[in-house]
Parts: structure tokens; C-alpha cells; sequence
């Protein structure tokens, strides 16, 4: 029989490792193991029972641990397609958003041509109305200049050019005008 002193330090020993023991077995647990009991036989089963016991007790552990592992990689790959399908949706909302910036530049750009096209139009046609108006009042004044004035203002319009298209120096004598004069 144990002594008090014995008795009290086993108590100590059994809350010490149940106390050491908890949070391995909670951390085994979050990886999908289960620990039943941390204790350990201090002696060697024999024959082909303790073998094969060691054997499933081994498959077991490594089964779990498979487990665990296969969850996690799971879980990776899970979290892997969520992130890809967000970059998508982003992806996605920025090129939308794109387009319709470039459908609302493209409105803005085919409404100004617009403006710009009419306003064309009617600069064409308050030009063509003055031209229109000019050709009136020329053709009034032209009415007005007797037959033979016009004729002679032109052919002397003429002359004038005539003499700007040759060289500066040129000494120019008119043929014409020399006869009218009797000089030659």
C-alpha cells in the first residue's frame, strides 16, 4: 500500500499530465486526429496479437494522418479556386468598366462630329449666301458701267498683269498704244 506521500505525488503526477497532455491532444484534433490516451504500455506485447496490433494501430495512425494531409491540400486547393475566381471578377469588372468608358468616350466623340458636322453646314451656307449676295451686287454694278468702259477697264486689268509676270528690269513698250497714239 502507498504511503500519503506516495498517494499525494501520484495525484500531482495524474493532474500534471492531464493538464500537460490537453493541449497536444486539442492540437491533434484540429488536424483531424483523435488521441485517446497518451499512456504507453511499459512492456512489449508478444506473439502475433501485439504484432498485429502494433500493425493496426499503425495503419490507423498513418490513415489519419493521410486524412489530415488530404483535408489540407483540399482546403488549399478550395481556397486556390476562390482566390482565382476573385482575381476573375476583378478582371472582369475592369475590362466592363473599361468598355463603358470607351463607349462613353466613343458617344462623345460621334455627338461632337455631330456638332461640328452642322455647324459646318450652316457656315456653308451663310458663305455660299454671301457669296451669292456679292455676285448680285457685282453683277448691279457691272449693269451700270456703259458697254465699251468695261471692255477697255479689263484689257487694261490684263495689261497690268501682263507686265507684273515679266521680270522686274524689263523695259516694256506697248505696241498697242503707241499706234492709238500715232507714234508709230
Amino acid at each position: 500500500m502507498p504511503t500519503q506521500r506516495q498517494r499525494i505525488f501520484l495525484i500531482r503526477q495524474s493532474r500534471l499530465e492531464a493538464n500537460c497532455l490537453t493541449d497536444p491532444s486539442q492540437q491533434a484534433v484540429s488536424y483531424g486526429i483523435t488521441v485517446e490516451s497518451f499512456y504507453v504500455l511499459d512492456r512489449e506485447l508478444e506473439g502475433n496479437l501485439g504484432k498485429d496490433l502494433e500493425k493496426q494501430s499503425e495503419q490507423v495512425l498513418r490513415n489519419q494522418i493521410q486524412a489530415a494531409q488530404i483535408a489540407l491540400m483540399n482546403q488549399i486547393a478550395t481556397e486556390t479556386q476562390r482566390g482565382k475566381l476573385e482575381i476573375a471578377k476583378v478582371e472582369a469588372e475592369q475590362c466592363k468598366t473599361i468598355a463603358d468608358a470607351e463607349f462613353k468616350q466613343a458617344q462623345a466623340a460621334a455627338e461632337a462630329s455631330q456638332t461640328q458636322t452642322e455647324q459646318d453646314v450652316k457656315n456653308i451656307i451663310a458663305l455660299a449666301d454671301a457669296k451669292r449676295c456679292e455676285i448680285e451686287v457685282i453683277g448691279k454694278a457691272y449693269a451700270t458701267i456703259p458697254d465699251g468702259h468695261a471692255q477697255r477697264m479689263q484689257l487694261a486689268v490684263f495689261e497690268v498683269e501682263k507686265r507684273k509676270a515679266l521680270p522686274e528690269k524689263t523695259i516694256y513698250f506697248a505696241g498697242n498704244e503707241l499706234k492709238r497714239r500715232g507714234w508709230i
